[in-house]
């Protein structure tokens, strides 16, 4: 029978540094007692049955970055996790906003709606109390070719949302009809193609490039078929009736990601977009609603907190300024 947990998720900086204390001689001590009883209270309450502390895509494809402790990281989200782990940002979107569309046209649908949305198996099913704490797997990674080819794509991306940031600024919106035109963007963009963009928003025609890239989906086609099978793209005039409509913009990933993004843009427009922002965009966004609490870094636990988003999905956020606060929490589940 499966019991209510706790579920946390660790953003890499936390997992690194958990990583870093367990297994890097020399790490400075005032740190390392730290993130060692962090990681003991954590094993505890796992082990307890009262916390779930999922991995996700997102950790593999971060710990890559870190050579020098890439298998310790591998290590202890394996361990904590006890094979739960996020599904990826593509699959909670397809499943998010394909859910959104059936219910939009009143058609009856087979999209699944409980933890298997989010989770490859159920996050409240009980554990074995005993740890495993064997030996280090390595873990062959991505050849330095690619890894160099992801690095250039992240600092690229980075670049592109930069110049939208850029654009932005200039509209002098207000927080609520910038977080509206970004979510109507998010979502035209992940359900037309460029051209039908176009046809439909020509006002966008400047700022397509600029956002496209949560466009670019493993299962976009899997996602226009549903749209149509709805009649949502049937023209353009009902395309922007329908993607304007509240029940597809209600989508959680969209607001959340869409929030962030105004919180940016408005409250810190003279901050240069790092190279990792548009992942910690899209971690938050895909997992924020599925989380107890959320471990992040500082500037993320910002944005969250200034766009609402704490409050809207009942998460405790904490971050690099607020640790002992977390220990504290995790300690006391």
């Amino acid at each position: 029978m499966s019991m209510t947990k706790s579920i946390i998720y660790l953003d890499q900086l936390f997992v690194s540094n958990l990583a870093k204390a367990e297994y890097v001689p020399g790490w400075p001590d005032d740190q390392k007692e730290y993130y060692l009883q962090l990681l003991q209270a954590l094993r505890t309450q796992v082990s307890n049955n009262r916390l779930a502390c999922p991995t996700s895509p997102f950790h593999q494809q971060e710990a890559e970055q870190g050579k020098r402790v890439k298998d310790h990281v591998w290590h202890i989200v394996d361990r904590l996790s006890r094979g739960l782990s996020f599904n990826s940002y593509n699959q909670i979107h397809f499943s998010q906003l394909a859910s959104a569309a059936y219910k939009f046209s009143g058609k009856a649908d087979d999209i699944v709606r409980d933890w298997s949305v989010a989770f490859n198996q159920d996050p409240h099913d009980p554990v074995e109390s005993s740890f495993d704490d064997s030996e280090i797997l390595v873990h062959l990674g991505l050849g330095d070719e690619l890894l160099d080819y992801n690095r250039e794509t992240t600092r690229l991306s980075a670049d592109v949302y930069g110049g939208f940031k850029q654009n932005r600024m200039g509209l002098s919106s207000t927080f609520k009809d910038e977080v509206f035109g970004l979510k109507m963007q998010l979502l035209a963009e992940t359900v037309l193609s460029p051209l039908d963009l176009i046809k439909a928003y020509p006002e966008l025609e400047g700022d397509i490039s600029n956002l496209g890239a949560i466009g670019v989906l493993e299962n976009q086609a899997r996602l226009i078929a549903v749209f149509r099978s709805c009649g949502v793209l049937d023209n353009y005039i009902k395309t922007r009736e329908v993607l304007n409509s509240k029940k597809l913009l209600g989508c959680p990933l969209l607001h959340i990601r869409a929030s962030l993004m105004a919180v940016d843009i408005i409250n810190y427009p003279e901050m240069v977009p790092s190279p990792s922002l548009g992942t910690d965009f899209e971690i938050v966004s895909s997992i924020l609603p599925y989380v107890d609490i959320l471990a992040t870094d500082n500037h993320m636990a910002e944005l969250i907190k200034q766009g609402g988003l704490s409050e809207t999905f009942s998460a405790k956020v904490y971050s690099m300024n607020s640790k002992s606060e977390l220990l504290a929490q995790i300690e006391n589940i």
